[in-house]
């Protein structure tokens, strides 16, 4: 029995899926000790704003919890490396003021403002930022939060608790 031209090609193409994926799923020793890396050795640093006044689709009270990973070994200690937390609190209150768009979502909000911080020091190597926002009108009497988490590419992420 002569089979199709198509069943060649599907074998062939089966056949080319089956390598790239046993190409790619090949352990690379240097990442598996990266991610090991990663999860013994952590130096986090945060703050917290509470009640924080903001005009942000109307009148808006939030609670604004930042947590931040450092980009160092653990063998290093280069104080010019860790961001004075003041100057971050101070950008981060900076970003809230002038933001341009007041209606864009909390967490369309959040997302920029983490990529900004992330931007403005270098030395940050993931950053977490809850956005808890209060009830303050009868119309937005449920409290609603937004959470990100970002990481620069090649660094250890964050590690939390939940």
């Amino acid at each position: 029995m002569k089979l199709p031209r198509f069943f060649y090609f599907r074998l062939l193409s089966l056949s080319i899926s089956v390598l790239t994926l046993s190409l790619f799923s090949i352990g690379d020793p240097a990442v598996a000790k990266n991610l090991t890396d990663c999860s013994t050795n952590q130096e986090s640093f945060g703050f917290f704003l509470k009640e924080y006044p903001i005009e942000h689709q109307g009148f808006a009270l939030l609670n604004v919890a930042v947590t931040y990973r450092l980009n160092t070994s653990m063998e290093t200690i280069d104080p010019t490396l860790y961001p004075e937390y003041v100057g971050v609190v101070q950008s981060l209150e900076k970003f809230l003021v002038n933001y341009p768009n007041e209606s864009d979502y909390w967490e369309v909000m959040n997302k920029k403002l983490a990529s900004f911080l992330l931007n403005q020091y270098p030395s940050l190597a993931s950053i977490r930022i809850k956005i808890d926002v209060m009830p303050t009108t009868p119309r937005t009497k449920y409290e609603r939060f937004s959470e990100v988490l970002v990481t620069r590419p090649d660094n250890c992420p964050l590690l939390t608790d939940n």
